[in-house]
């Protein structure tokens, strides 16, 4: 999208020293794009403008950024739906656009046909006869909801309490111990390249100490995705096992 708007900045400094664009320009100028507005929980909105003036619309896109970012700051009021806006203004001589105005469905929409419109006041056309834009109209389209990327690191650490290595721990105790059983916690990090450090037990009900002492051992080798950025990780890892049941007999007799 910044492409777009530097490749319409120069098509404007071009037309104001009077040289015409070369026609290799023309689907640029009239490209209805400004860009896609995302929200923190995922959803996008595309926005796009329409007008029969080709320099309304290049001009349109060098506000881009303040257009999205309207929207942004009124979404809350708006909601994520569709809908459109309709603008129309003069341009005057020295290239000023002057008399604002703007069309809503619904005055829900009036914050931020105003923020637009103050936008709008900041642009320079080309000066020149007066002249009348008529309809300059945007329209916001929601697109589907972005899928959440899982992480293979969230992945693995959502999985540590299943993993065969740490509950051979427990399994290789109980055989010499049966009847053991407990809950600890560990709290460990995870750095940047995948290695889990300062490891230690925050909690501990096992009535065996070595369970809790074998995972911390298969804790430190274990290897992690890298992460994607340079985040440090910190992790609480809670082991559960009850001591099995002893199996008691019973006996059904009839006086």
């Amino acid at each position: 999208m910044r492409s777009l708007t530097v490749a319409a900045l120069l098509l404007f400094l071009s037309c104001s020293s009077g040289d015409m664009p070369v026609s290799r320009h023309e689907p640029d100028r009239a490209s209805p794009e400004i860009g896609v507005a995302t929200m923190s929980g995922g959803e996008t909105v595309k926005i796009r403008g329409y007008t029969g003036d080709p320099e309304v619309n290049r001009q349109m896109k060098l506000i881009d950024l303040e257009i999205i970012d309207c929207y942004r700051q009124n979404v809350h009021n708006i909601g994520i739906k569709s809908f459109s806006l309709n603008f129309s203004f003069y341009i005057d001589r020295t290239g000023r656009p002057t008399d604002i105005y703007y069309r809503v469905q619904d005055r829900i929409l009036n914050d931020l046909g105003e923020c637009i419109s103050n936008d709008i006041r900041t642009l320079s056309f080309r000066p020149g006869s007066p002249r009348e834009i008529s309809s300059y109209r945007l329209n916001f389209i929601p697109l589907k909801e972005r899928q959440e990327e899982k992480s293979p690191r969230t992945e693995m650490i959502k999985s540590l309490s299943d993993m065969d290595k740490f509950r051979e721990c427990y399994e290789e105790e109980l055989r010499k111990s049966p009847g053991i059983g407990g809950k600890f916690t560990l709290r460990f990090m995870v750095s940047e390249y995948g290695d889990a450090e300062n490891i230690e037990i925050i909690f501990n009900t096992f009535n065996a100490p070595d369970v809790p002492l074998c995972v911390v051992k298969k804790l430190a080798e274990t290897r992690f995705p890298p992460g994607e950025t340079d985040d440090i990780v910190e992790v609480n890892f809670t082991f559960t096992s009850s001591a099995p049941m002893k199996r008691r007999r019973t006996m059904d007799i009839d006086l």
